[in-house]
């Protein structure tokens, strides 16, 4: 069975390489020598199995290995943040009416709550 066949989303294959993570070592890998083109670095430790089914993939693609693996760990730390909740707080408001008192007149205001 291929890997595409196995997993429904590119999500379930996204979880199942964050499962598979070991950082076993990190840096940057620098590209060219501008400093905006550098990228972490680092090394999966995956089974024969995944292995053989994300270079099945990746073939049947026409894409890099790496490339795939971007997309599905992207995907599945997309599916697994918290979105913030869009809900908007609404208070009750009413019509109390004109006040009774000048609320700038303190002796009017202390002579109202005695």
């Amino acid at each position: 069975m291929t890997l595409a066949a196995e997993l429904k989303t590119v999500g379930d294959f996204a979880a199942f390489l964050l499962g598979q993570f070991a950082a076993v070592s990190a840096g940057l890998s620098c590209r060219t020598e501008r400093l905006d083109i550098c990228m972490g670095r680092t090394t999966l430790l995956l089974d024969d199995t995944q292995m053989t089914r994300l270079k099945n993939l990746a073939r049947a693609q026409g894409r890099t290995m790496t490339d795939l693996i971007n997309v599905f760990i992207a995907e599945g730390l997309a599916a697994r943040a918290t979105p913030k909740s869009e809900k908007v707080l609404t208070l009750p408001v009413f019509d109390m009416g004109p006040p009774r008192v000048n609320l700038a007149d303190r002796e009017a205001l202390e002579a109202i709550m005695e």
